[in-house]
């Protein structure tokens, strides 16, 4: 039976605290509270019960958190009976209001409560005061009542004058309404009153300067607030003082925060990207930060960069540090084991996960710091930057805090691009969109990029007075080149046979009797359209190239041929198309021709194959009798008029891009006749010059050496004899050549976003040119004469696509095929804005820090006031955009996210990347603050709502393929064989971890799954497979995983804006 004595309160059914008050306070004159805790922000409970009350005095101990308390905790033990003097006890109770009040809950009635309790104590309604001692633990509440039918009451228990005190938590206490009792408890009340010290002033003071109910904080100061809360960790980055530059090295700022940014992401997420715009520096900036980095290192880069990298790293005195090509992963996979750093230059050639280098890469940066070097990561899709996190990251469980699961993030944003029809107008804005998240909510966590703009305008002091600068991109030139008849007949039969063309040479796979797995195919598909584009390319580079290429190709099916007639044919072994993007073509014909190969009986295949190579090969014979009676090029000699005759390249130095070793072979030879001894030829395979009409070879080494005395200003050696330059993209990466000014793409640059890399060779730091100029060739044709230049260029560059269909993204590099007849359009477009991106005028982070460092070097005061801001700060402020929208700036952790909620009606919150967050916030510094209204806590609540129901869907349940789920259904059976070691247990248990977080390549996956197969191995013989193919160095210490979303820590207001219309 349930216990019915009204004297006692234990917050349970009807008998809170709270309802007991609202009874009796109706009636109460006098009204004195001696607790512990006192919770302004609970006071809502009840300040409408105490209306009536005629005085109210309320007595705190100031038992204040421990955080609080140790600030002045020395200061205590100096006084007598640990008591606090009267002005740090003032201070004690200032620095426990604030705290109190940035927790408590933000809704209008606490707001309007506390002012309540303002205005009282203004009024002398109210009174509080502090008792020195910390020993006050008592929770007393006295009430005397009006005329003589009682006289009083005393509540006393285990009731803090809090929310959950009153009415929340379990509590115990008990009522007294004898005399004697409330007369001794008043007595008592007394004696503690007179020793308190006055906190009334206090109480006011810290609520109106220091807590978000302050009405002196202006939209300006919230705007900085914005900039200083988002910026912490960044204000004050410096590199080590400790760093080691070599003599005449300048010792530039940018790099040097480069440096400290990186050493910190590196520390955080066991990886990071440089990957400043090319011309920057990136390989200085990663000696340095390898100078701060204790263990051994191991650098991974284009065979062309090898030297380079070693005389870099001798430079800056980087020790324990080996170098090896990227075209050599085996012997990098036997170093690797005994070194904790690997950098990967020129990181975005792995940007593929089924290749078999990406897979061999993945095992070496198993449990390694890695940083990862690419001007460009993301080279065509999305995609791209996903295998190159992996490299560092779990895929599944990554330590970005709020994308723990990096798979399901890209998968969002993939299908969002994939919803729009390119052709859409939404589509660039469905991109842009696209982007940013991934900037914002990834990349902003694990990658350091600064474009030249960027470096140029916020470190501009720092390069004056190194007396540097970076010299102006000029708008791309166009040298325009026209066939003559004859020519242009053969151009177009030449079209028309290529279209006839079925690389049934280069599919041959496809035509076994027994069938191949999809994999396979779409290897067949890959190869035989990525040679398909090597015969546009040549055709469109020269007529030497390409008659060069056909000759080989001819070659090639006759050879194919002949194996056929013999019974036996060879194909080559796991030609992989992505491992000769960037180097000569032929090798990759080569590859495919390898005696090594795989060998095939010539009865596996249909009888279609022969049939289809036949016609193939009568085809390539066809284009090359075409071809034997040309004898103009109209190309070269426009090329030569323009060197010869234009005041931009007469006399300087200049570089010519081609991506057919064929061309510039040609080209060096052609140009040695008009300006003798003055030019230089590099490829893959060395170095060419020309003498007397002979060819005379040097090596790699000796060619880079003199190209770099000729070509770069900070060599110690320089020479004058060589002013052209022909090289392939094997030198368009990594070295300094900025003597030249000029560049000229003899080939189409098909992927403009090669011209990137070229124009890095010139548009360096430190470059005496004030301008530089890249020239672009495009064929016209006398039969479209009738039509603009612009239109004839463009035809004729379709001309080429038209050949492609669908596979011109091997042409391109662009992953969705672009529609016939706008793809010169589309290309012409991007070649005139190629070089130029660099320079648009956008928002950049670098400007908004650059705004908060002025600030703080420069006005003291306000950065020391934006400092001390309170929590939740917020103001009012007109605006003519988003009117009557709340705009808040939350953290969750050490996440940061802004938030508009439009007014209540008009669509749901919008979260904002912090660029647009801070041109909202952006404001002068006399914007007057305006009133904020009660509507804005129905804002709060709906952004916090909207964010947590966002959290939810973000969270990304882990999906996981088919082999993934099969692979690990297969090791969590063999984990039940019970002859198993405990040491053989722990290995699966890894293993099954690594594959659920998504540590493993698909390859290495691949061959797992095939493994842990029961009908192929018993379990012991398994288990050893699976070591081998997996060992358990690779398999441990994860990276941190981010807290699940059932785990996720609250979303903290830091400020917010109300904008009112205006």
């Amino acid at each position: 039976m349930p216990h019915s004595d009204t004297r006692f309160f234990t917050n349970t059914e009807n008998s809170s605290l709270v309802t007991r008050f609202a009874a009796t306070l109706k009636e109460a004159r006098f009204f004195d509270v001696l607790v512990g805790y006192f919770r302004a922000s609970g006071f809502h409970l009840l300040c409408h019960s105490l209306q009536d009350v005629e005085k109210i005095r309320i007595l705190v101990g100031l038992n204040v958190d421990e955080q609080i308390f140790s600030a002045s905790q020395d200061a205590m033990l100096s006084l007598p009976g640990n008591l606090l003097s009267h002005q740090e006890a003032r201070n004690l109770y200032s620095r426990q209001l604030v705290q109190e009040i940035e927790s408590a809950e933000e809704t209008q009635a606490t707001e309007e409560s506390i002012r309540i309790f303002m205005q009282w104590l203004q009024q002398g309604k109210l009174e509080l005061r502090g008792h020195p001692s910390r020993t006050i633990h008592a929770k007393v509440y006295i009430s005397r009542y009006r005329g003589d039918l009682l006289y009083g009451s005393v509540i006393t228990g285990s009731s803090n004058f809090s929310a959950s005190g009153l009415i929340a938590q379990c509590e115990f206490n008990v009522e007294l309404k004898d005399r004697p009792d409330v007369d001794f408890a008043l007595e008592r009340f007394e004696k503690l009153w007179q020793e308190g010290i006055a906190l009334t002033d206090i109480f006011v003071a810290t609520v109106q300067q220091k807590t978000w109910l302050s009405e002196s904080i202006t939209p300006y100061e919230l705007y900085l607030k914005v900039l200083y809360e988002y910026f912490r960790e960044d204000m004050d980055l410096a590199a080590s003082a400790s760093l080691v530059l070599p003599e005449g090295m300048y010792n530039l700022e940018y790099q040097r925060q480069a440096v400290a940014a990186a050493a910190r992401i590196l520390s955080k997420h066991n990886g990071v990207f440089l990957s400043d715009v090319v011309g920057l520096g990136k390989t200085y900036i990663t000696a340095l930060l390898l100078q701060t980095l204790p263990g051994k290192k191991l650098i991974i880069c284009p065979p062309v960069l090898c030297d380079y990298w070693r005389d870099t790293l001798m430079q800056f005195m980087v020790p324990h540090c080996r170098v090896v090509s990227s075209g050599k992963l085996d012997v990098a996979s036997a170093k690797a084991s005994q070194c904790q750093i690997i950098v990967v230059d020129e990181a975005h050639r792995f940007r593929n996960e089924n290749t078999q280098s990406y897979a061999q890469l993945k095992v070496i940066c198993a449990n390694k710091k890695v940083i990862l070097l690419s001007a460009t990561p993301l080279n065509n899709q999305l995609g791209d930057l996903l295998a190159q996190l992996k490299l560092f990251q779990a895929a599944r469980q990554s330590s970005i805090q709020g994308v723990s699961n990096l798979e399901g993030f890209f998968k969002k944003r993939q299908e969002e691009l994939k919803s729009v029809p390119r052709d859409d107008p939404s589509y660039p804005d469905i991109v842009r969109k696209s982007a940013a998240l991934v900037r914002d909510k990834v990349l902003k966590y694990v990658m350091v990029r600064r474009t030249r703009s960027e470096i140029r305008r916020y470190f501009q002091a720092d390069l004056q007075r190194q007396q540097l600068h970076f010299p102006e991109m000029m708008p791309p030139q166009r040298i325009i080149y026209k066939f003559d008849a004859e020519t242009e007949v053969v151009f177009d039969e030449t079209i028309a046979l290529l279209k006839t063309l079925q690389y049934a040479r280069y599919k041959a796979l496809l035509y076994l009797e027994r069938g191949i797995s999809a994999q396979q195919r779409q290897g067949q598909h890959n190869i035989s359209g990525f040679m398909k584009c090597i015969l546009i390319k040549r055709l469109e580079s020269s007529f030497q190239a390409f008659r060069g290429t056909v000759s080989r190709f001819i070659q090639s099916h006759e050879t194919f041929l002949k194996m056929l007639a013999a019974g036996c044919v060879i194909l080559g072994k796991n030609v992989d198309v992505e491992a000769f993007a960037g180097l000569d073509d032929d090798a990759l014909t080569q590859a495919l021709d390898a005696a090594d190969g795989e060998r095939y009986d010539a009865a596996e295949f249909s009888d279609e194959l022969r049939k289809d190579v036949e016609q193939d090969l009568e085809v390539l014979r066809s284009i090359a009798r075409l071809w034997t009676a040309v004898t103009t090029d109209s190309k070269f000699e426009a090329v030569a008029a323009m060197l010869q005759t234009s005041p931009l390249l007469k006399d300087e130095r200049v570089l010519i891009f081609t991506e057919s070793r064929e061309t510039a072979l040609y080209l060096g030879e052609r140009l040695e006749v008009l300006f003798p001894g003055a030019s230089l030829v590099f490829d893959s395979q060395g170095g060419v010059c020309f003498r007397d009409g002979a060819r005379q070879f040097l090596s790699s080494y000796d060619a880079r050496e003199r190209i770099l005395r000729n070509f770069d200003p900070g060599h110690e050696a320089p020479e004058q004899d060589i002013r052209l330059l022909i090289a392939t993209d094997v030198l368009a990466e990594g070295v300094n050549l900025h003597r030249a000014g000029r560049i000229i793409n003899y080939d189409l640059p098909w992927n403009p976003t090669r011209i990137m890399q070229r124009v890095g060779r010139i548009n360096r730091v430190g470059s005496r040119h004030e301008k530089l100029y890249i020239f672009n060739i495009f064929p016209t044709s006398q039969a479209d004469a009738h039509l603009g230049l612009e239109s004839n260029i463009i035809n004729k560059i379709d001309a080429f696509h038209t050949v492609l269909g669908e596979d011109d993204r091997y042409l391109s590099e662009e992953e969705q095929p672009v529609p016939q007849g706008l793809f010169g359009q589309r290309l012409m477009r991007r070649l005139d804005q190629a070089g130029m991106e660099d320079d648009n005028e956008e928002d950049s982070e670098l400007k908004y820090l650059e705004i908060i460092r002025t600030i703080r070097d420069t006005e003291p005061e306000l950065y020391s006031r934006l400092e001390h801001l309170p929590r939740k700060a917020r103001a009012g402020r007109e605006v003519k955009e988003h009117a009557n929208s709340t705009l808040i700036f939350f953290k969750e952790g050490q996440v940061k996210k802004f938030v508009l909620v439009p007014p209540q009606g008009q669509g749901e919150p919008q979260e904002l990347t912090f660029l647009e967050a801070a041109a909202s916030f952006a404001c002068p510094a006399t914007t007057p603050r305006k009133e904020v209204p009660p509507v804005y806590y129905e804002a709060l609540s709906s952004a916090r709502r909207w964010l947590e129901q966002r959290g939810a869907e973000d969270a990304f349940t882990p999906t996981r393929s088919t082999t993934d789920k099969q692979l690990l259904h297969g090791l969590k059976a063999l984990l039940q064989w019970r002859a198993f070691q405990e040491e053989d247990r722990t290995y699966l248990a890894l293993l099954c971890a690594a594959v659920d977080q998504g540590r493993l390549s698909r390859p290495l996956l691949k061959k797992l799954h095939a493994t842990a197969n029961p009908r192929k191995y018993a379990p012991q013989p398994m288990l050893a497979a699976l070591r081998a193919l997996a060992p358990e160095n690779m398999l441990t210490t994860p990276a941190a995983a981010t807290p699940k979303a059932s785990e996720r820590q609250p979303h903290e207001i830091i400020l917010a804006e109300y904008l009112v219309e205006n």
